[in-house]
């Protein structure tokens, strides 16, 4: 359902930018209908619910983050092997080249003899 191409308008990014508006609003809303008869116990159920989105939207950003370094990371290092491989065939192809080719020698005549 997700991409992990990075983009300035991912369904993730999105997806979270719509949950956290929704939360923000219904919270809002409690907030002013209930601000008279508010208890101190629904202050903090409010507050810890609030921290607990933090926590997890931070540690879904860390996954995000670690996962986009580590195919970056694997992107790199696939790159580096096939221009070694590529190098190494290269190598390979003119050793064979030289190798090929038999070595001339300077032959005397044995009619001098």
């Amino acid at each position: 359902m997700f991409s992990n191409k990075t983009s300035l308008f991912s369904s993730k990014k999105l997806e979270r930018f719509l949950a956290f508006t929704a939360f923000l609003i219904i919270t809002i809303i409690f907030l002013v209908k209930r601000l008279d008869k508010l208890e101190t116990s629904e202050l903090i159920e409010i507050t810890s619910v609030w921290l607990a989105y933090g926590g997890y939207n931070s540690a879904m950003n860390y996954k995000d983050k670690k996962l986009e370094s580590q195919q970056t990371g694997s992107q790199q290092s696939q790159s580096t092997q096939s221009d070694s491989t590529e190098d190494d065939t290269k190598t390979d192809d003119t050793k064979a080249d030289s190798s090929s080719e038999e070595p001339k020698m300077d032959k005397k005549d044995d009619s001098d003899n």
